[in-house]
C-alpha cells in the first residue's frame, strides 16, 4: 500500500519548520525573544537548523527512498497506528475510501484552521513573544487547592472587618477594605460562583505537581486551542458527508471564522478569571455537538457517543450556567430526533438514558454543590458577589426586560469607533452615557450598567450577513423556475440531519443570546456565547445553498467570493480589534513589535 500523505506531512512539516525557525532566528530581536541586536551563537544555531530542515523537506520530497519504505509491512503496521486517532477523529463516511483525494484536501484545510488558530492564540496571548507569559490572575487555582484540601470554601480567610459592614455586597461600603474581588463572601467565607469544572480542571494537573500554579490565562489557551481543534472536525465531517459541494478552502476559513472572531478571541487577549469560565464552557459545549452529531449518525444505538455527549454538555454547564437552557433545548432536539429514528419507544430508552443520565448526574452534583455552599440548590453564590456597580442594591434588578432594548442594541448592532489614521483602526472604547443613541436606544431603567466596551455582532462579525445566502434559492428559481436538489447524492437522511443540527444550534444560539439580553449589563466577552454556534451556522446556510446551485453557476460562484470576503473581513477585524483589547496589553508587553506592526500599516 502506497502512503503518499506521509511523505506529504514529512515534507511539509519539515519545510514548516524550517521556515518558522529561520524567521525566529532572524528576527529574535524585533520579536523580543532576544535581548542581543547581533547574531550570537544561539541564533546562529537556530537558522542552522532550520536551514537544515528545509534542506532535509527537498530531500524528502525528492527522493524515492520513501516509496521504498512505505511497502514494508513494520512501517505500514507502524503508520496505520498512528493513523487511527485521526481516522477516529476525521472518520470516513460510510462506503467513502480513505484515500479518496476530495477527503485528504478537505482534512488538509481543516488541519491547516486548527494550527493556525492555535498559532494566533499562543501569538496573542503571549504579545508577539510566543514562550513568554504575562502573569495573570490565578483564581482557579485557589479554588483547585481548596477542593485539593477537601473544602469548598477557599483556603484564604475574608478580613473580619467584612462581618461587620451592614451590606458588604455595596462596593461603597467596603471602602479600601482589602479582599478578593468578585469573590462570593457568604458566612465569614470566601467562594465562587463560577461553575466548578475550571477548577477541577487544574486540580486534575495539580494533583500531580502540587506546587504548580496554574494561572486562568492557561484554562483559556486550552479551550481555545481545543474549540479549533473540534471546529475543524465538525466542518471537515458536515464538509465530506453533507456538502461535497462546498469547497475545500471553505473549512479553513470556517474553523478561522470560529476562533478569530472579536469576542471569542477578547478571552484570549484578556486571559483573566471572567474569561476563563466562558472559554471553558464554549470548548465543552461545541465537543458535545460534535459528539451527538456522531451518535446522531450512527446506526446502531451510538451509546459512547450520546454517553461522551452528555458527560460534556455537563461539564459545560458546571463551566457556566449560563449555557444551561441552550443544552437543554438540544438535549430535548437529540432525544426527539432518536425517538423519531428508533421508531418505537422501547428501541429509543437506551440512548436516550445514554445522553440523559450523565446530565442528570452533573445536575445532581451541582444541586449538591450549591446546597453544601449556600443551603440552596439553585444559589450560585452570584447574589453574594463582591464586585462593582453591577451589583444592585435588590438583587431582584439583576435581570429584567427593561434591559432587553439597550442590551441587543449592544449584542447586536453597537458600531466600532473607526480611526483610519490610527493603528490598530477598529476601537472599542468603554461606554458613558453619550455612547448611546437618542431617545429609543437608551437605558431608562437606573439600575442599567454600562462601562464596558462591546461591539454588536452585526458590525464586529461581516461574515453574519452570509446568511442572506438563502435569498439566492428564490431568487434563482424565480429566474429559471424550480432548481430541485442538483446533486443526486443529497438524501432525505441527509437533508434532514442537517435540518435537526440547524435547528439544535440556531436555538440554543437565540436561548444564549436571550439570556444576555435580560441581564443588568453586557460586554464584548459576553458574544462569546454565541459566536461559535453562529459560526457553525453559517457553515450550514452555506452548506445548504451548494445542494440547491450547480457548481457551475454563476450565482454560485459569486456567492462563494463573496462567503470568502466576509470571512477574511472578520478575521481582519477580530486581528487588529484585539491589539488594543485589555487596556492596550499588546501594546505595554511588547512595546517593540507593537511599533514594528503599527509602522508597517500606518507607515509612521
Amino acid at each position: 500500500m502506497r502512503l503518499k500523505w506521509v511523505k506529504t506531512i514529512a515534507v511539509v512539516g519539515l519545510a514548516l519548520a524550517g521556515s518558522g525557525l529561520l524567521f525566529v532566528s532572524t528576527f529574535a530581536y524585533r520579536l523580543h525573544l532576544d535581548t542581543n541586536p547581533g547574531w550570537g551563537p544561539n541564533r546562529i544555531a537556530i537558522a542552522a537548523i532550520g536551514g537544515a530542515s528545509i534542506l532535509l523537506s527537498a530531500v524528502v520530497y525528492a527522493s524515492p527512498l520513501l516509496s521504498r519504505l512505505s511497502k514494508l509491512p513494520a512501517f505500514q503496521r507502524m503508520i496505520r497506528r498512528l493513523r487511527a486517532p485521526l481516522l477516529w477523529l476525521f472518520g470516513p463516511t460510510e462506503g467513502e475510501s480513505t484515500e479518496s483525494r476530495p477527503a485528504r484536501g478537505t482534512a488538509w484545510f481543516a488541519t491547516a484552521g486548527a494550527l493556525i488558530a492555535i498559532f494566533f492564540t499562543f501569538w496573542y496571548i503571549t504579545s508577539g513573544r510566543m514562550v513568554t507569559f504575562t502573569p495573570a490572575t490565578a483564581y482557579f487555582d485557589r479554588q483547585a487547592n481548596a477542593f485539593l484540601a477537601g473544602q469548598l470554601s477557599l483556603l484564604e480567610k475574608p478580613p473580619a472587618a467584612l462581618a461587620t459592614i451592614p451590606d458588604p455586597y455595596q462596593v461603597k461600603n467596603r471602602g479600601a477594605l482589602g479582599y478578593i474581588w468578585d469573590a462570593s463572601y457568604y458566612k465569614g467565607k470566601y467562594y465562587y460562583y463560577w461553575g466548578p469544572v475550571p477548577a477541577l480542571m487544574i486540580a486534575a494537573v495539580k494533583l500531580f505537581r502540587p506546587s504548580l500554579v496554574v494561572q486562568d490565562q492557561a484554562l483559556i489557551v486550552f479551550s481555545v486551542s481545543g474549540l479549533g481543534i473540534v471546529l475543524a472536525a465538525l466542518f471537515h465531517r458536515l464538509k465530506k458527508n453533507y456538502f461535497p459541494k462546498l469547497p475545500a478552502w471553505t473549512v479553513l476559513g470556517f474553523v478561522l471564522l470560529g476562533v478569530l472572531n472579536t469576542p471569542l478571541f477578547w478571552l484570549v487577549n484578556h486571559p483573566v478569571v471572567h474569561e476563563a469560565p466562558i472559554a471553558v464552557g464554549q470548548f465543552f459545549l461545541i465537543l458535545g455537538l460534535y459528539t451527538a452529531l456522531r451518535g446522531m449518525e450512527a446506526q446502531k444505538g451510538g451509546y459512547i457517543w450520546l454517553a461522551g455527549t452528555g458527560l460534556i454538555w455537563g461539564a459545560s454547564i458546571a463551566s457556566r450556567i449560563d449555557l444551561g437552557p441552550g443544552i437543554f433545548w438540544m438535549v430535548a432536539l437529540v432525544s426527539l430526533f432518536i425517538l423519531l429514528k428508533a421508531g418505537k419507544l422501547q428501541r429509543a430508552v437506551g440512548p436516550i438514558l445514554a445522553i440523559g443520565l450523565p446530565l442528570l448526574a452533573w445536575g445532581a452534583g451541582l444541586a449538591w454543590y450549591n446546597y453544601a455552599r449556600f443551603g440552596n440548590i439553585l444559589e450560585t453564590g452570584h447574589r453574594y458577589q463582591l464586585t462593582g456597580g453591577a451589583m444592585p442594591a435588590d438583587y431582584r434588578n439583576i435581570a429584567s426586560i427593561s434591559y432587553i432594548l439597550p442590551n441587543l442594541y449592544n449584542l447586536l448592532f453597537r458600531p466600532f469607533q473607526i480611526l483610519w489614521r490610527e493603528f490598530p483602526f477598529f476601537f472599542t472604547p468603554y461606554l458613558t452615557s453619550h455612547s448611546w443613541p437618542k431617545l429609543f436606544f437608551f437605558p431608562h431603567n437606573p439600575n442599567y450598567f454600562f462601562d464596558e466596551p462591546i461591539a454588536g455582532l452585526f458590525i464586529c462579525i461581516p461574515a453574519i450577513w452570509i446568511l442572506l445566502a438563502v435569498l439566492v434559492i428564490p431568487l434563482q428559481n424565480s429566474l429559471k423556475g424550480p432548481a430541485g436538489h442538483t446533486d443526486a447524492a443529497w438524501s432525505l437522511r441527509n437533508q434532514s440531519l442537517t435540518g435537526w443540527l440547524t435547528w439544535m444550534a440556531g436555538g440554543a444560539l437565540l436561548l444564549n443570546l436571550a439570556s444576555l439580553s435580560i441581564f443588568i449589563y453586557t460586554t464584548m466577552r459576553y458574544l462569546a456565547d454565541v459566536t461559535p454556534l453562529l459560526a457553525i451556522l453559517i457553515f450550514l446556510c452555506l452548506g445548504w445553498v451548494s445542494t440547491r446551485l450547480s457548481s457551475r453557476s454563476r450565482i454560485w460562484k459569486v456567492v462563494l467570493v463573496m462567503a470568502g470576503i466576509l470571512m477574511l473581513m472578520t478575521v481582519s477585524i477580530c486581528l487588529l480589534t484585539n491589539f488594543q483589547n485589555g487596556d492596550w496589553i499588546f501594546k505595554n508587553n511588547n512595546p517593540q513589535l507593537y511599533r514594528v506592526i503599527e509602522h508597517f500599516f500606518t507607515d509612521r
